[in-house]
């Protein structure tokens, strides 16, 4: 073996070599699919990473390398999100029956899978859980039976503040059987 090469676990470093722009798109898939960062992504290529942040230096190649990254990153996301919305849909299924015909069988989808996409994906401001959303339908409920929703937060507002000033009282009282002096 060369005194150049370096082993890593996945792929020995060879001896220096001049990059190309195929590098680029190689570093930057390993970053996207494994969660690299450009070090490890280096060393797992099989380049040096002093020499991959030269290159990127002279070559200016930072705005191209970041403009892969996001097209590898959308297309990763585009294919997950693809994978779910299948796993959603009914599936048919071609199955041998004892009697040696061919029976065909459906599958339901998860509908728990399309449900993601739409709170995670398409409309998370709408569908997506939100903490003001149960504060909301209080004070619509409120308001249907003629309460006003001002005076019953503000005297909950007294409540604590009352309830405060009773544990600090209460703190201070003396114990059962002790004598005060």
């Amino acid at each position: 073996m060369d005194s150049d090469t370096v082993l890593t676990e996945k792929t020995a470093i060879s001896p220096r070599r001049a990059l190309k722009r195929a590098d680029i798109k190689a570093v930057a898939e390993r970053i996207v699919k494994y969660r690299m960062n450009e070090t490890e992504a280096c060393l797992d290529y099989g380049i040096r990473p002093k020499q991959w942040f030269q290159f990127k230096q002279r070559h200016k190649t930072s705005e191209e390398f970041e403009a892969i990254i996001n097209t590898i990153r959308a297309g990763q996301i585009r294919n997950c999100i693809d994978a779910i919305d299948e796993c959603g849909s009914d599936r048919e299924f071609e199955v041998l029956t004892k009697k040696g015909e061919i029976a065909t069988i459906t599958k339901p989808g998860d509908w728990r899978a399309k449900a993601w996409i739409a709170e995670r994906v398409l409309a998370p401001e709408r569908m997506g859980q939100q903490q003001g959303a149960v504060n909301a339908t209080q004070v619509n409920v409120y308001a249907q039976l003629g309460l006003d929703v001002a005076q019953l937060l503000q005297q909950g507002q007294d409540r604590a503040k009352a309830k405060a000033i009773d544990v600090k009282e209460s703190k201070l009282l003396p114990e059962p059987g002790h004598k005060s002096e």
